[in-house]
């Protein structure tokens, strides 16, 4: 049996859930070739609904597609990125996108936390 080379399988999708402790939400978010979809679990009918499609170009290959959780934002943010440290400093960039309500997109650079290389956290 022989493949042709012209076809190859589409990338694996990229989902990941999260849980917000602060507001006990449960989110799934889903990467698709242009698009991030953000889904919220929705109790009384067990499932997910879809509450929000934002176009975007996603980095190829999407090698991190990991959703961040803070206090007081409404929705996790999707990390697509990590860079550093440098030679000076033990702090990562985490590069992000804010999922907005207003159904907006924010990309911005997070510092991240400083710790000792080594040590476990």
């Amino acid at each position: 049996m022989s493949v042709d080379s012209r076809f190859s399988p589409p990338p694996p999708p990229h989902t990941h859930t999260v849980r917000n402790p602060y507001t006990r939400d449960t989110f799934l978010c889903g990467a698709l070739e242009n698009s991030i979809i953000l889904m919220q679990w929705y109790e009384p009918l067990q499932k997910f609904l879809l509450l929000k499609q934002f176009s975007l170009t996603l980095p190829n290959p999407l090698r991190i597609f990991e959703l961040l959780v803070f206090p007081g934002e409404e929705y996790p943010q999707v990390c697509l990125g990590v860079r550093g440290p440098s030679q000076h400093t033990c702090t990562l960039q985490f590069q992000t996108v804010k999922l907005c309500s207003s159904g907006t997109l924010i990309h911005h650079s997070c510092p991240g936390t400083h710790w000792p290389w080594g040590a476990a956290r």
